[in-house]
């Protein structure tokens, strides 16, 4: 409907009308800031939940190293016309995803809501260079909020946390 090459919500600035010519404005504003945390060094990245393809154009064009993954063969389509075949796609879950080799960065930009907490960490650890690094960008449900007044998904932050630490990850930034 949008044409989009983003699933994402994107970061709007205070006052922007929210119309389809800011929409885009705002998703372009939300992969800066998002590719802004990539630590140096990373070379090789896989974009577990990847959508139809937007993040995956952008990192490939910064010379990244980029498998991208998502469970939906809708979503497989779209990504293969955006990134005119030239981003590696594989069609699983990341759970379920089989690595033929290890990366520097896993990047989960609004997915890892989607996974299962405890499974989604320890793939993580498999799939990672030995010091690699995790890049998460979602939505979390905080202590206190009743989310069946305020329709909130994602994981508990605080749950998330006790996991990060119970798998010996460490938060960076």
């Amino acid at each position: 409907m949008t044409r989009s090459k983003h699933l994402h919500f994107g970061f709007w600035e205070p006052g922007e009308e929210l119309d389809m010519k800011n929409l885009r404005v705002a998703q372009d504003r939300y992969l800066r800031h998002l590719l802004s945390y990539i630590p140096a060094g990373v070379k090789t990245v896989l974009d577990a939940g990847c959508g139809v393809g937007g993040n995956a154009v952008e990192l490939k064009n910064r010379g990244y190293d980029v498998v991208s993954l998502s469970p939906d063969p809708y979503q497989e389509k779209v990504f293969r016309e955006n990134t005119g075949g030239k981003v590696q796609f594989c069609l699983t879950g990341f759970e379920d995803f089989r690595a033929e080799r290890r990366f520097d960065l896993v990047l989960m930009s609004e997915s890892f809501q989607y996974m299962d907490l405890t499974a989604g960490l320890k793939k993580c650890r498999e799939v990672l260079n030995g010091r690699g690094w995790v890049l998460i960008s979602d939505f979390f449900k905080v202590d206190g909020v009743d989310d069946r007044e305020v329709h909130i998904s994602g994981h508990s932050l605080s749950g998330f946390l006790k996991e990060l630490e119970a798998e010996g990850f460490k938060i960076a930034r």
